[in-house]
């Protein structure tokens, strides 16, 4: 498709999706070679890694929360902070979910 492949042209080392996203773009693993990231809310986040491998993330079950604005740029910021210290894309998935928990959190107090 011609976003997939305007993305893939980008080379980049990162992409991430939301759901619907990933099927508006037809994921289904490493979209240009870059680790490929794709959030589904509080359930696990699936990593697509370069070499065609996957691992599911689990997230955090943090109960009901109304408004989930910013909820995936946290998620990218902690993916990306993690992933700058450390070669483990599945650390950094978990903490790309950690930092969304705490935005999301801090709207329940």
């Amino acid at each position: 498709d011609d976003a997939s492949a305007r993305i893939e042209s980008l080379r980049p080392t990162f992409v991430f999706a939301n759901e619907s996203e990933a099927r508006a773009l037809s994921i289904d693993g490493p979209l240009g070679g870059a680790i490929t990231v794709v959030k589904h809310g509080p359930d696990p986040a699936v990593v697509h890694l370069p070499d065609g491998a996957s691992v599911e993330v689990p997230g955090h079950t943090i109960g009901a929360v109304d408004d989930t604005t910013g909820a995936g740029d946290a998620f990218a910021a902690g993916y990306l902070t993690c992933a700058t210290r450390r070669s483990d894309p599945a650390a950094s998935a978990h903490a790309g979910h950690t930092a969304a928990a705490r935005l999301l959190l801090s709207r329940l107090r």
